[in-house]
């Protein structure tokens, strides 16, 4: 008991210095947090609109999944104390410590999701038994976590947990207990078996402590200076090679590579995106519109950058044996298969006419041709190209979805 209130004494402090060096920083946030959240609330409480939790527990799940899969542990300890206390029975002491703080912010966390769900803007209606199958399936998202984070058990057996565990979500009553049950009870088992792997945990702890240190002292030059120090030469798994592309196929396999290795940020920002336009689609016009538009141009902006890249390193000399219709088709073909596919999707969760949904693809595919090939003839005129296009994007998505 005694180590977790040094950690709660700890895990305080650090806040408080947070706080002081950060003061206008974390002051503008919450204020634009609190003022955007009461208009919210405002506008749906003014319109009578009420979230399906349906929509809520998908977002949950996929919070919980990029916790699981993440490369950092869900927590820490200072290296200083690990060295200390690595040959002692202090350290179990730590661990447990550590454990349970866990538990205890899951359990907060838990409490927050609970209380969101039964919110007259959600349609949750959550009985009590529903705060302890929350609890239930973030525990076992959190203890999944470590065993990732420690390679006990491989993805697939990890995967198949967490999925039957996010089925109980959607269960009614005693049965959503049972089914959140059983995976936190194969979690636990799998829990007790566990061989930490201390040196991945001491290097991992030592970069928290140290980036999080400096970022609090609020040392910009240390900060830089230990960015330079840890940064690695990044080894990609997906190479060209590895697709058996041949003539002017490999122009599509360069456009794949070079989305497989986009920063996962960025799919993990798309794929917001998406669900959140499908989401508001029948709640705010204007809201999901603007996410559409955003999500189109991102996609079509793939192909754009590809066959600007390959544009330009044939002007500077090198020589290629496609013509520049090829490179266009080819480039273009990518955001053009996307942009269907993403289409589909909408037809069909929405039920738009599948007449609407060819016309729509088609006009998209012949705008993606055109607006790539202004590119390529009007370089200089490239920002006022990609405003007109949005411009476009936004008539036509209006026209056939709206």
């Amino acid at each position: 008991m005694k180590m977790i209130k040094l950690f709660l004494k700890e895990s305080w402090r650090r806040i408080i210095l947070y706080i002081k060096n950060y003061f206008l920083i974390v002051f503008s946030f919450i204020f634009f947090f609190i003022i955007s959240a009461s208009f919210l609330i405002e506008q749906l409480k003014f319109n009578k609109i009420i979230i399906n939790p349906i929509y809520i527990y998908l977002i949950f799940i996929a919070m919980d999944l990029i916790i699981i899969f993440k490369k950092l542990p869900i927590f820490f300890i200072k290296p200083p104390i690990i060295y200390t206390c690595f040959y002692t029975d202090r350290m179990k002491k730590v661990i447990y410590g550590k454990y349970i703080l866990t538990v205890f912010k899951v359990a907060i966390f838990s409490l927050i999701i609970y209380i969101l769900l039964n919110s007259q803007l959600i349609d949750g209606n959550i009985e009590p038994i529903g705060y302890i199958n929350i609890l239930f399936f973030n525990l076992s998202a959190a203890i999944l976590s470590w065993i990732n984070y420690n390679n006990s058990k491989n993805i697939i057996s990890i995967f198949g947990v967490y999925i039957l565990a996010s089925i109980s979500l959607f269960q009614q009553y005693i049965l959503k207990l049972i089914l959140s049950f059983i995976p936190l009870i194969i979690c636990i088992k799998w829990f007790l078996k566990i061989d930490i792997d201390w040196g991945k945990f001491l290097e991992h702890s030592s970069y928290i402590y140290k980036s999080s240190s400096i970022a609090f002292r609020k040392d910009t030059a240390e900060m830089l200076s230990f960015i330079m120090e840890n940064s690695k030469t990044v080894e990609y798994k997906i190479n060209l090679s590895n697709f058996k592309a041949k003539g002017s196929w490999v122009i599509i396999a360069k456009g794949l590579v070079e989305l497989f290795r986009k920063p996962k940020i960025f799919h993990l920002i798309n794929g917001v995106i998406f669900l959140s336009s499908i989401i508001l689609h029948s709640y705010n016009f204007f809201i999901s519109l603007m996410l559409q538009v955003a999500l189109v141009t991102n996609i079509i902006q793939l192909s754009t950058e590809n066959l600007l890249s390959i544009i330009n390193k044939q002007k500077c000399g090198l020589i290629l044996p496609f013509s520049e219709n090829e490179i266009l088709y080819k480039t273009s073909s990518i955001s053009i298969v996307f942009i269907s596919i993403y289409f589909l999707i909408f037809t069909l969760i929405k039920q738009v006419s599948i007449l609407k949904y060819i016309l729509s693809t088609i006009i998209f595919a012949i705008i993606i041709l055109i607006v790539n090939k202004l590119h390529i003839k009007l370089p200089k005129y490239n920002k006022v190209i990609t405003v007109l296009k949005s411009m476009i994007y936004t008539c036509v998505i209006v026209l056939f979805y709206y």
